[in-house]
């Protein structure tokens, strides 16, 4: 027998109803009158048992034979339902308040979430979905269910889509997924700023296909873009919005090490002096002796690399030959500071003649084949929106071929790797075999040269380790959850997120389990726009913005992520999984027995004294 009362207050009942019970006996004993002793005492303690058992509400165990339910979600089919009724004959029919068209059905119980289920069926052991199936918190809820899947099919619209929720200022950002047509036509998508398009797709066919937009914001600021459909017959649907963080650029500290003055380096000082970049020049004159000149920074010393010097840049810059013929304090200072850290670019021109097993920290993720490529021209690729227009540039006659771990920055035409990068620690190593990209910059090309630079350096630059990262979960809406994650430092952090009303709402984490500057938080929202969020407590917290989306927007792709969170949870809980065919639940005992045994009792005793 069980108790529905637990703990320290079962305990506590306990021993309040042996102290009355004891004081009771002992009033009984002493009574000078000896008649009908025994049942005066099994009189009371019938009283005290009954008294007890009224607050403590046992419970008695009943198995029941586990049963199978149906549930019914948005985009169900009623057909598809009674089929499924007819021949598999479910114990019970539920249905959630965004299933529209469930009260058309007879026998159908309305449940007001998913966690009801099993607060009051527990004896429901398998559950069959209909469908566009369950966010996947609700899917937390019914984990210990088996699940059998009659999904809706998908609808005509986006399914998939990425876009990066924050870039920084100059940088493009790409919107791209997959959508879907039950039936062959012609579709314009295009990608609009306040009515103005910025990019469009022509997409022809049927099935699920994929489309790439594109977009470069002018200004930093929270933009909506808009993404709308026109079909053939020239009626314009709204998809949904696209919101972007754009965050102006922090200034990159860059330190270029170099055998002799080059025009690569002036053109770099010009970009600098543009964009607002800091430079540090070491250029050699002859053994032992330097030349150093500096941009948008206060001078240091630069005749030694230490690790003091090198704390104060973000990237360094220079060739293999220059990093093998640094003394050894200085590599190990390189090699420490670029673990703390540092992000190092070398450019390579010929195969490292040398692979001393002490270089493998430098050079070990990349191997450089010879090839006779004298003169090659190619076009870099992959950092550019307006990569495709630049001139040609030569490169070194060497192929490129990374090892385990590597990443490729830049590539040609054909998709071999142009520079590579590795990740050392906390910073990286790169090299690259593309040479005088200054021809941009002289042929007018600014824009050009200025966003292969800082594609390249923004990669490599030295994160701040000190500041906070926020991200959030895929398209936010309203009245939905949404999951907020926080990177930082700081010990049991909490956060305020101003509402677009202007109200304010507090945000409590809890930490990740394995992950310790990890925090993670549950927020509903109730009003669609601009949201923003702070950490409260010191001043190296940094303010997020993101957007919830209203209801009726990207619907069919909300529809295609319940389904693809739906389908990986069933496949997780499969019907061959079942083993019990009767569970055991606890049932309440009627307290009304309890009652009528206590006053029985009493009425006795009463009755016992009167006559």
């Amino acid at each position: 027998m069980e108790f529905a009362l637990r703990g320290w207050w079962q305990w506590g009942v306990w021993l309040a109803v042996a102290l009355i019970l004891v004081y009771l006996v002992r009033l009984e004993l002493r009574r000078p009158n000896r008649r009908q002793l025994l049942l005066r005492l099994l009189a009371v303690g019938m009283a005290t048992l009954s008294l007890a058992m009224l607050c403590l509400e046992p419970m008695h165990r009943q198995p029941i034979h586990a049963s199978d339910a149906f549930l019914l979600t948005s985009g169900f089919g009623a057909k598809q339902v009674q089929r499924a009724a007819d021949s598999i004959h479910p114990a019970r029919v539920f249905a959630l308040p965004r299933a529209v068209g469930a009260d058309t059905l007879a026998n159908l119980e309305l449940l007001p979430n998913v966690a009801m289920l099993l607060r009051r069926y527990p004896h429901i052991r398998h559950v069959h979905i209909f469908g566009d199936g369950l966010r996947p918190d609700e899917l937390e809820s019914i984990a210990s269910l088996q699940v059998s899947l009659h999904l809706a099919p998908l609808p005509d619209g986006p399914i998939a889509a990425t876009y990066p929720h924050r870039i920084v200022l100059g940088e493009p950002f790409h919107v791209q997924g997959t959508w879907h047509t039950t039936r062959r036509d012609s579709l314009w998508l295009y990608l609009a700023l306040h009515g103005e398009r910025c990019d469009s797709l022509l997409l022809v066919g049927e099935g699920q296909l994929l489309f790439a937009l594109n977009a470069l914001p002018k200004q930093a600021g929270t933009w909506l873009y808009t993404l709308c459909a026109l079909r053939a017959a020239r009626d314009t649907a709204f998809v949904g919005t696209v919101p972007i963080h754009v965050v102006p650029p922090q200034p990159i500290r860059v330190l270029i090490l170099e055998s002799a003055p080059s025009f690569e380096t002036r053109a770099l000082k010009q970009w600098a002096s543009v964009t607002g970049n800091a430079l540090a020049i070491r250029s050699m004159v002859s053994r032992e002796k330097f030349f150093t000149e500096f941009l948008n920074m206060a001078p240091f010393a630069l005749e030694r690399l230490t690790a003091s010097i090198l704390e104060k840049v973000d990237v360094v810059i220079t060739d293999v030959e220059t990093v093998l013929r640094l003394s050894a304090p200085e590599q190990a200072a390189l090699r420490q500071a670029v673990e703390a850290g540092l992000g190092l670019l070398m450019a390579l021109s010929d195969a490292p003649a040398k692979r001393l097993r002490e270089h493998d920290f430098f050079l070990g993720f990349f191997t450089a084949v010879p090839e006779s490529n004298e003169g090659r021209f190619v076009r870099p690729q992959g950092f550019s929106l307006r990569q495709s227009s630049g001139t040609a540039l030569p490169i070194a006659p060497l192929r490129l071929r990374h090892r385990f771990g590597a990443e490729v920055l830049v590539q040609d035409e054909a998709g071999r790797a142009l520079v590579l990068a590795a990740a050392r620690g906390l910073g990286k190593v790169a090299v690259s075999i593309v040479q005088e990209t200054f021809r941009w910059a002289l042929e007018g090309r600014r824009e050009l040269y200025a966003d292969y630079w800082s594609h390249i350096l923004k990669r490599l630059a030295r994160p701040n380790l000190e500041t906070d990262l926020w991200a959030h979960s895929m398209l936010p809406t309203v009245d939905l959850p949404c999951q907020l994650t926080l990177r930082t430092l700081s010990a049991a952090p909490f956060a305020i997120v101003k509402l677009p009303s202007g109200a304010y709402d507090t945000l409590f984490f809890r930490q990740h389990p394995i992950e310790p500057t990890q925090w993670e938080s549950m927020f509903w929202s109730r009003e669609p726009g601009w949201h923003q969020v702070w950490r409260m407590g010191t001043a190296d917290s940094a303010s997020a913005a993101f957007y919830v989306h209203a209801s009726h927007e990207w619907a069919p792709l909300r529809r295609a992520l319940m389904q693809q969170a739906t389908q990986a949870f069933a496949h997780l809980h499969p019907r061959d999984s079942v083993r019990a065919s009767v569970v055991q639940t606890y049932e309440p005992v009627s307290p009304w027995w309890f009652f009528m045994l206590f006053v029985v009792a009493a009425a006795y005793l009463w009755a016992e004294r009167k006559f």
